[in-house]
């Protein structure tokens, strides 16, 4: 009997060894895990703005940050799309209140939570 209580404890030893090592081994590989903010990821926001949602910059937590500042009350939030675009999020206290695609090269933007994304991508 304390014998095959014995190999009950070890098993579970071993399984609860064999689950950490591998948590750990999942959570180190995810900083390798590309998370840039992509167009895709933009559009799925601007489909969100139409819905009336507001948009908070928890929304923006799981892409990689390039930079931010303080302006005045607000913060600024710049992010890296691509070679050719770049996005400012400006946000009052943890709401968004500004979220603009800029073009790298003209510096030309649009605000998407106003102006139509697929009408700048056009003309742009």
């Amino acid at each position: 009997m304390k014998k095959n209580n014995l190999i009950i404890i070890g098993i579970l030893v071993v399984f609860v060894v064999v689950v950490i090592v591998t948590l750990n081994i999942a959570l180190k590989n995810n900083k390798y895990v590309d998370n840039t903010l992509t167009m895709e990821n933009i559009n799925e926001i601007e489909a969100r703005i139409s819905e009336g949602a507001l948009i908070k910059v928890k929304d923006f937590e799981e892409y990689k940050l390039d930079s931010t500042r303080q302006d005045g009350n607000y913060t600024v939030y710049l992010y890296n799309v691509n070679d050719k675009y770049r996005v400012e999020v400006v946000a009052r206290k943890e709401l968004v209140v500004s979220i603009k695609l800029i073009n790298k090269v003209t510096e030309r933007y649009t605000d998407i939570m106003i102006n139509s994304l697929e009408q700048f991508l056009v003309n742009d």
